[in-house]
């Protein structure tokens, strides 16, 4: 069992709470805190990743699940860590653009260029909001959008697993929500 302490909280969500791994310093782990809702992210996230992307592994714009560990928390599920080139933990688009570290005209871009790679990759989202998106800098100056919560399938019956075409719309209308708050 992993002892988690509050030092090594990231964040929190609205459902779970982020906090660095222990020992592993490349991954972090989300331990779901609100279970007012009856559906359970972190299960979601990992089902889709598991059976929709792992065969898929290159490139693709999202924190990836690895597995389920027991903690002093509750049974939580390791992700791999998004960080900077410094190995500093990559912050979201929500605290770059609140404290003026990117423009909003470059986060667009690079929305733009996040919704590209889902659709390319058909990856089902379900929340994109400024908070689930988490900017990757390769280079002091050149950085990415990264997935960091909200994919896979919400829906009971998820038709854009049928059509491509439904697919692509369904991710267009979600990414394109999170523009409307930049």
């Amino acid at each position: 069992m992993l002892a988690l302490t509050d030092d090594l909280l990231i964040g929190k969500g609205t459902e779970r709470e982020c906090y660095r791994h222990p020992t592993a310093t490349n991954q972090c782990i989300k331990i779901r805190w609100n279970k007012q809702r009856k559906a359970n992210e972190s299960v979601r996230e990992y089902l889709y990743f598991k059976y929709f992307c792992k065969s898929r592994l290159l490139d693709i714009p999202i924190a990836k699940p690895l597995n389920w560990v027991e903690t002093n928390r509750g049974k939580g599920l390791i992700y791999e860590l998004i960080t900077d080139y410094d190995q500093q933990i990559s912050r979201s688009l929500k605290y770059m653009l609140e404290n003026d570290l990117i423009t909003r005209d470059l986060a667009a871009e690079k929305l733009v260029q996040l919704r590209e790679q889902l659709i390319h990759h058909n990856i089902a989202v379900t929340d994109v909001t400024k908070q689930n998106v988490a900017c990757q800098f390769i280079t002091p100056t050149e950085f990415r959008l990264v997935l960091i919560d909200g994919y896979g399938f919400s829906n009971f019956l998820p038709v854009a697993l049928f059509s491509q075409r439904l697919s692509r719309k369904q991710i267009e209308r979600r990414v394109n929500r999170c523009f409307k708050y930049l």
